[in-house]
């Protein structure tokens, strides 16, 4: 597990880096800027929480014993296709909702529930289970957006420390740094309670 949060903090790093680097050159060209915003960015944050859910399997939800991501990937070939799909279709449908638009890290942590239970789906039947469950009850959703909404209040209120005139790129990655950082106990939150059912 600790592998994989290592893995998971090293993208997210990178995707800060190269967020740094990509945005004040898109500033200029409209297109650009909304395909970096929408496509680019957003699958390379996939991409991290993506790194954490395959290096932390299985422990990821709470249980040792499970088919291997060998066996699971083995059974078809497209399935490594279809979860990054799930990220590029995430991240263009649901900033389109008004609630994911104000609350960014709502969108990653969609990504990173709705790649769990693709994971889940393939190896439930592999270890006996025909029907899995994939809701986990409201207060396990109403904890992963609390999170998400903190770091979100968080950010907003480290920018307010700033007059407008005085905030930089700097301190709006921080607010994506934070968005990053706090999808790791949003996913376990949900991980953990989806690896239950495997007893």
């Amino acid at each position: 597990m600790l592998t994989a949060i290592a893995a998971y903090l090293i993208a997210s790093l990178i995707v800060l880096r190269i967020e740094a680097r990509l945005l004040p050159t898109t500033e200029n060209v409209a297109v650009v800027g909304w395909m970096t915003e929408r496509i680019y960015l957003p699958l390379l944050r996939y991409a991290a929480v993506l790194a954490l859910l395959l290096f932390g399997y299985p422990q990821i939800f709470g249980i040792t014993d499970a088919p291997t991501l060998t066996q699971l990937f083995a059974d078809d070939t497209r399935r490594i296709d279809l979860l990054m799909n799930i990220g590029l279709a995430l991240s263009l449908a649901l900033p389109l909702i008004p609630i994911a638009n104000q609350v960014p890290g709502i969108i990653l942590s969609a990504q990173a529930i709705l790649t769990a239970c693709v994971l889940v789906s393939w190896m439930a039947p592999q270890m006996g289970i025909a029907e899995p469950k994939y809701f986990m009850g409201w207060p396990v959703v109403l904890a992963v957006a609390s999170l998400n909404v903190l770091a979100y209040l968080m950010g907003r209120a480290l920018l307010a420390l700033f007059a407008d005139a005085h905030r930089t790129r700097g301190h709006l990655l921080l607010m994506d740094g934070l968005r990053l950082l706090a999808e790791i106990p949003a996913v376990l939150i949900y991980t953990f309670a989806l690896g239950r059912q495997f007893g």
